[in-house]
């Protein structure tokens, strides 16, 4: 399988992606299983909402 390449200049373009291209870009390599858990299947995503979601949840309290 390729890797997808996700870029400033696709997200520019209006840039929607799928959880399945997000998990396969390399951009979020090293966050793939919590993108997993995080992204719902059939919907697009832009790489700056990824990014947020992520930010949103490692910044959530332990309780």
């Amino acid at each position: 399988m390729a890797k997808k390449t996700i870029n400033n200049a696709d997200e520019q373009n209006g840039g929607a992606f799928t959880k399945e291209q997000l998990l396969a870009s390399e951009r979020f390599r090293n966050k793939r299983d919590l993108l997993n858990a995080l992204l719902r299947e059939n919907k697009l995503y832009a790489v700056s909402q990824a990014e947020e979601m992520i930010e949103i949840y490692m910044k959530g309290k332990v309780e």
